[in-house]
C-alpha cells in the first residue's frame, strides 16, 4: 500500500508522527520537451521519482512494524527504563536512491545556470569551464569565484542568485520573528541550497545512511507531571537497537509493567547527517530540497531563459 497523494500538495506537506506517510505531491514545474529548460525538468523528475520511491519503500518497512520497546527495570532503586529494539534494519540500498536524488537535483540547477548563460550570450554557447550555479556560504566566496561562473548571465538573473546564496540566510522569518533555532550556528546551515551542496558532496565519497531516531508523541499527561515520578529522561534522537530511549525513578515502589505510558514512542527514519542533528524524517528533508528548488529558485530565474 503506498502512502496517499494530494495532487494539490507541495512536494512534502504533511509529516505523520513516526514518518510512517509523508505526502508527496506534483512539481511545479513542467516544461515541455522543446522548451530550453527540458533537459533540467528531465533531472528534476527523476529526482521526485526517487523521492517517491524511497517514500513507498520506508512507508513499507515501517509497516512492517521492525521496532518495539519494553519497560523493564533499571539498576537503581524504583528506576524504570525503555528500551528500544529492532528486528530490522534500514537497507543501505537507500544511500544509493539518495545519492541519485541528490546529484539529479544538483544536476537541474547546473542545467539551469547553463541555459540562462545561453541566453546571456543570445544563444551563443557558453565554456562550460565558465558556468555553473554557484552554491556559497560566503561572501567572500561568491565574489571570489560564484560571480566569475555566471558572468555570461544575464544581469537580473545574476544579482537574483546572488540573492538566493545560503550566506544571505536571516535568522529572522519573513513575519519578523526569530527562528530560535538558527541561534548559536552559523546561518547559511539551514538552508536548503547548502544542505544540498553539501549532501551532494559527501554522497561522492561515502554511502549517506539511514538510521533510526526516536520521537515521542504526547497521550495525555507525561510521566513526569505525576506524584510518584521523582525523576524522568527522554532520549529524542539516534539509537542502536536496545537503546535506552526514556528512564523514570519513582518516589515508591510501583510496578509499571504492563501499564500503558501516557506518552508513546515512536520511530523516524532520519539521515545520518552530522551537521543536522535535529530530527527529521528523510523524506522531509530531500523534499525540501526540491521543493525550495521548484518552488524558489526555478520560479525566479525561468523567465531569462
Amino acid at each position: 500500500m503506498t502512502p496517499p497523494v494530494n495532487a494539490k500538495s507541495r512536494i512534502v506537506t504533511r509529516i505523520q508522527v513516526g514518518g510512517t506517510a509523508e505526502e508527496i505531491g506534483p512539481l511545479r514545474t513542467a516544461f515541455p520537451d522543446d522548451h530550453p529548460l527540458a533537459g533540467m525538468q528531465t533531472k528534476l523528475d527523476r529526482a521526485r521519482e526517487h523521492l517517491e520511491t524511497l517514500n513507498t519503500e520506508m512507508y513499507d518497512f515501517l509497516k512492517r512494524e521492525p521496532y518495539s520497546f519494553a519497560l523493564e527495570k533499571g539498576r537503581r532503586r524504583n528506576e524504570y527504563v525503555l528500551r528500544a529494539y529492532a528486528s530490522e534494519l534500514p537497507p543501505l540500498q537507500w544511500s544509493a536512491v539518495i545519492g541519485d536524488f541528490l546529484q539529479n537535483l544538483r544536476s537541474s540547477l547546473e542545467y539551469l545556470a547553463w541555459e540562462l548563460a545561453r541566453a546571456g550570450r543570445g544563444g551563443r554557447e557558453p565554456d562550460e569551464r565558465n558556468v555553473t550555479f554557484p552554491i556559497c556560504y560566503k561572501h567572500k566566496e561568491f565574489t571570489n569565484w560564484g560571480s566569475r561562473k555566471i558572468s555570461d548571465l544575464p544581469p537580473d538573473a545574476q544579482a537574483i542568485i546572488k540573492e538566493l546564496q545560503p550566506y544571505n540566510r536571516s535568522i529572522v522569518s519573513p513575519s519578523g520573528v526569530v527562528n530560535m533555532h538558527l541561534i548559536g550556528v552559523p546561518r547559511y546551515r539551514g538552508h536548503p541550497l547548502w544542505r544540498l551542496n553539501e549532501l551532494a558532496r559527501r554522497d561522492r565519497h561515502q554511502a549517506l545512511r539511514v538510521i533510526s531516531a526516536a520521537t515521542w508523541s504526547a497521550g495525555g499527561s507525561s510521566l513526569t507531571e505525576l506524584p510518584f515520578v521523582l525523576d524522568s529522561s527522554l532520549q529524542m534522537g539516534p539509537f542502536k537497537d536496545g537503546s535506552v530511549i526514556a528512564r523514570w525513578v519513582l518516589r515508591e515502589p510501583i510496578n509499571l509493567e504492563g501499564r500503558e505510558l501516557p506518552i508513546r514512542p515512536t520511530v523516524s527514519l532520519e539521515l545520518d547527517d552530522p551537521d543536522n542533528p535535529k530530527v527529521h524524517s528523510v523524506i522531509m528533508v530531500l523534499g525540501r530540497l526540491l521543493e525550495h528548488i521548484d518552488g524558489e529558485v526555478v520560479p525566479r530565474l525561468e523567465r531569462f531563459v
